[in-house]
């Protein structure tokens, strides 16, 4: 037996004689599911990517915000680290794209490729 799935072509059945039915079949079952089960949580993650992208730009407009105000006594970079992984990750999962984010979060292209919450800061204030 065969499946294909894209420009894939997977054998299921060896060679008669090497394993029974049963194992072809539970690898079967196995292959299958799994495929099945890639597509839901990628249904997933976009789902919670989305819906939650306008509370997280928030955050992060509000997290810059205070950062720019406090200069180099602001003592939570990590929270915007994180805020701003949650956007690149969206970015690379296809959610939305960089210029979505820019436009929700006011930050620039320069910025989101840089990587770094730090960095941004550094760069606004000099």
């Amino acid at each position: 037996m065969h499946v294909g799935s894209a420009l894939t072509i997977v054998r299921l059945d060896p060679p008669v004689g090497s394993q029974p039915a049963s194992a072809r079949r539970r690898a079967f079952y196995r292959l299958i599911f799994g495929f099945v089960h890639l597509s839901t949580r990628f249904a997933a993650v976009i789902t919670f990517v989305l819906t939650a992208r306008a509370a997280a730009a928030g955050r992060l407009r509000g997290f810059l915000a205070k950062a720019s105000r406090a200069g180099d006594a602001f003592d939570d970079p990590h929270a915007g680290q994180a805020l701003l992984n949650y956007f690149l990750r969206g970015i690379a999962s296809g959610a939305f794209t960089e210029a979505e984010v820019a436009e929700m979060t006011e930050l620039t292209a320069e910025e989101l490729r840089g990587r770094s919450f730090v960095g941004i800061l550094h760069g606004r204030q000099g």
